[in-house]
Parts: C-alpha cells; structure tokens; sequence
C-alpha cells in the first residue's frame, strides 16, 4: 500500500518543519509528500531546501489557488497514479513515532474502507501526543482531526 501525504500551509514554515522532522522519524516513511504553499513570501521555500526530505514535492500556488480547499484540490491533482490512500494533514502537526504505522494498519485490516478520520490528542502540556487509535477519546488539551481517503474513491467520485 502506498501513502501520498498532502500538507497545505500558509505562512508557518516552522511549524512545517516540525511535521516534517516528525513525519522522518516514523517507523513507516510515506511514499510522497506533497507541500502545498499559499504563502505570500519565500520562507517555506527556503527552509525546505535548506532541509532535505525524502519523496518530498514542493508546489507554490497562485493568490488565486490559496484556501485549504483549493489547496487540497491542487494536491489531489498532483498525486501520483500509483498512490493507494492520500493522508491530509495540517501544516502545525505532529504525531507519536509509529501514527503512520498504526493509520497503514488500520486502513489494512479494513481494505474496503474509503475514508479514515484520525485524530491527535494532545496533553495538558500540548507536547506529547497521544495515540489516535483504540479508546483515548478523551480530549485533555488540543484535538486536531486529519483524514486519509482512498485514492480510488477520490477517482470514482471525481473529487
């Protein structure tokens, strides 16, 4: 199964970097990431080629291509045909070592499913990030929500 990561940002290439350096230190490394900038300056720009990712696609889209829809739309757009499931993630995430891993599973042992919605809690101290799976459904500090579909279902449907 392949992963194509999508992350939409707008001016916030630290907190980009930060996702990036957590998505490298997964036990299970995406096949594609895909960065979607709407920002109005060069930052992002220049803290990615200063740090190098692997399978990692930068796009700066135009004033008229800004907003995270258009921005997800323009990502979608990009994914390469042999992608299995496209990962949306917020440019300010980061996540415990084996997310990935734990989302690759979840998405096996339900093949047919098309989407997954995930999400990271985070602690009182904002810092540690909890499990998104199995029964941690209670929210003592930040939630963020971010979702994987299957690439088939966005073909089928045209999305």
């Amino acid at each position: 199964m392949k992963f194509s990561l999508i992350i939409c940002t707008y001016m916030r290439p630290k907190p980009l970097l930060q996702l990036l350096q957590s998505v490298q230190e997964q036990t299970v490394y995406p096949d594609e990431i895909l960065i979607i900038d709407g920002s109005t300056n060069n930052e992002t720009k220049s803290i990615l080629e200063e740090n190098v990712f692997q399978n990692l696609n930068y796009f700066k889209v135009s004033p008229e291509q800004r907003g995270l829809t258009k921005q997800r739309n323009f990502g979608v757009e990009r994914v390469e045909s042999e992608m299995d499931v496209v990962c949306f993630l917020d440019d300010d995430d980061s996540f415990s070592l084996d997310y990935i891993n734990n989302l690759y599973n979840e998405i096996s042992l339900n093949p047919d499913m098309d989407v997954c919605i995930f999400r990271m809690t985070f602690s009182p101290d904002n810092e540690t990030v909890l499990p998104p799976f199995g029964n941690e459904i209670i929210a003592v500090g930040q939630v963020g929500i971010s979702f994987a579909i299957n690439k088939n279902f966005i073909n089928k449907h045209d999305l």
